[in-house]
């Protein structure tokens, strides 16, 4: 997962590009024209590669527009989240990487027809609600709702996560850092955990006492993790 500005490809994005993606490979637009411009379309193909955009009318027809890409299982999970904030959605991205599920995203407290649809066509995923608004959109779902946004990643990363070795932390004040790390982490088998940027979050650290996790991955410079959650998760292992 790369982040572009929305009317240009960033520099670092273009040489990551390059390294990583085989000539003639295909990179994904996640988003409409509005969220990533055709220039930028424009400088990807510059570059020798093709492009697919995945994109609907608004953000909740967009996660469903990824959601169908990437073929899920239809008998498997559907992390539900609200897409009016982001903290929700960040754990549960590392989660969805994990398990293979799809990620949705809810109105808020309401139901978006573009999520209903996709529900209506799998209907037999189990659904896991992931924070206040999603559950209150779907009762049915298992909830996974704390007492804030990081509890909340706590309790994601002990539900698909059990027996763990290893730990992300990023800043739950803001996406950037989170939003990158999510997959790759998901991806190998880690949950992404979230806190505030100069303090260690209380129920953070109380997982990462009771886990112990050999490792913890923390993403983003001292701005967004000051040397002083850097301590506290020291302390925190012991």
């Amino acid at each position: 997962m790369l982040l572009t500005g929305s009317s240009a490809l960033a520099s670092a994005d273009a040489v990551e590009l390059t390294r990583a993606v085989a000539p003639g490979g295909t990179v994904y637009l996640l988003g409409g024209p509005g969220a990533l411009s055709p220039s930028v379309a424009d400088q990807v193909t510059a570059l020798g590669f093709a492009f697919v955009r995945l994109a609907g009318a608004d953000q909740f027809a967009t996660a469903t527009a990824i959601a169908i890409a990437t073929a899920l299982d239809p008998t498997g999970p559907i992390l539900l989240t609200t897409g009016l904030s982001f903290p929700d959605a960040l754990a549960a991205g590392a989660a969805a990487a994990h398990t293979g599920a799809a990620v949705l995203l809810t109105a808020g407290g309401a139901r978006a027809p573009a999520t209903q649809a996709f529900l209506a066509a799998h209907p037999k995923a189990t659904l896991y609600a992931v924070g206040g608004p999603a559950a209150h959109a779907y009762p049915q779902a298992i909830a996974l709702v704390g007492s804030d946004r990081y509890a909340t990643a706590v309790l994601v990363a002990r539900r698909f996560f059990p027996g763990v070795r290893a730990a992300g932390l990023a800043s739950g004040v803001n996406f950037p850092d989170a939003l990158s790390a999510g997959p790759v982490l998901g991806s190998s088998g880690v949950p992404l955990l979230l806190t505030g940027t100069t303090t260690l979050a209380s129920v953070t650290g109380g997982y990462l006492t009771t886990a112990k996790p050999l490792t913890v991955h923390m993403f983003g410079g001292t701005a967004a993790l000051s040397a002083g959650v850097t301590t506290a998760v020291w302390s925190a292992l012991g």
